[in-house]
């Protein structure tokens, strides 16, 4: 059996590893780099192997495809600033500032979501000398009130609410965890995860 797959992929033209994704093109083709799926040699022609996931180019033209050979799936590499499984979604970088200028005290930083989140970003304030070195504000670590934590009373897994779209988890007195709902969804504190944000009809 192990002798007969050999064979096989012998057969095949080209064979590209990637990240453990194994690329292979029909005979006479070979794989394009950049591009993904595989080009005929003599036409210069994009070409899938039967069955190919990118076919339909589910990437579109902000990653590379490339097709799982052993299970009906494919994986997008894609191109920054795009993310996601068919990179839908974009990294969004921190506005400059955004939360305000380190002094002597405080040490902000900011901290983006994808496009595909409720949340922009939030600014982490590390409080030099605090008897609890890390808090959270939403906006800005100098002009806005600081949102205190409240990890004392919470479970170890559990979620707390950080705003109406994202949600906090606390893993000890200075670790945590600040997650945002998905776009257009809302934090539901009884069912304690996002649900979709209700819109008037």
């Amino acid at each position: 059996m192990v002798a007969n797959m050999i064979m096989r992929l012998m057969a095949m033209n080209s064979i590209q590893l990637h990240r453990g994704i194994v690329q292979i093109c029909p005979p006479d083709s070979e794989v394009i780099d950049g591009i993904g799926g595989c080009a005929n040699k003599t036409t210069n022609t994009t070409i899938f192997p039967a069955g190919s996931r990118c076919a339909s180019k589910p990437c579109g033209d902000r990653g590379v495809c490339f097709d799982f050979p052993s299970a009906n799936g494919y994986y997008c590499e894609c191109s920054y600033p795009y993310t996601g499984l068919n990179c839908q979604a974009e990294y969004r970088e921190c506005p400059r500032f955004a939360c305000g200028n380190r002094t002597s005290k405080i040490v902000p930083m900011c901290s983006d979501y994808t496009s595909d989140k409720a949340l922009p970003y939030i600014c982490t304030c590390l409080m030099l000398n605090a008897p609890v070195e890390m808090r959270f504000a939403l906006n800005n670590c100098h002009n806005e009130k600081l949102f205190s934590l409240n990890c004392g009373g919470a479970e170890r897994v559990g979620a707390v609410p950080f705003t109406n779209k994202g949600f906090y988890i606390c893993s000890g007195s200075v670790g945590v965890s600040v997650r945002s709902c998905d776009l257009h969804h809302v934090w539901n504190d009884t069912q304690k995860e996002c649900v979709p944000e209700h819109t008037p009809p």
